[in-house]
């Protein structure tokens, strides 16, 4: 199902299992050692974005890593809102997103559903 699809692994940091069991002192460490994804400030940082085929299989594709910079809510809306209907097209594996600063980066497509 969908639902089964979308939701990240337990185990893995920033996931809403990590999120609910991390301690205080967890949360001292992410924050003193800079170790947390960093939103970027500004909506509108996405240029444009597009279903690909292609299985993403290295660990940056894969997980919301420390320090990675990741687009707003604003700018995540249409992707997510868009997510369920991708994951019934025969072939969709993961999402391009380009940054207005030319940056491209492609991710699981169940890494920004929710």
């Amino acid at each position: 199902s969908y639902e089964a699809y979308s939701a990240p692994h337990p185990k893995t940091r920033f996931s809403p299992q990590f999120m609910a069991n991390v301690t205080l002192g967890e949360v001292v460490g992410l924050v003193r050692d800079d170790l947390l994804p960093r939103i970027l400030p500004i909506d509108g940082s996405v240029s444009k974005w597009n279903w690909d085929q292609t299985v993403p299989v290295t660990i940056p594709e894969t997980i919301v890593s420390s320090r990675e910079e990741i687009p707003s809510m604003a700018d995540m809306q249409p992707i997510m809102a868009d997510a369920k209907q991708a994951f019934y097209q025969p072939g969709v594996n993961s999402v391009c997103i380009q940054f207005k600063s030319g940056a491209i980066v492609r991710y699981c497509s169940i890494t920004f559903s929710s």
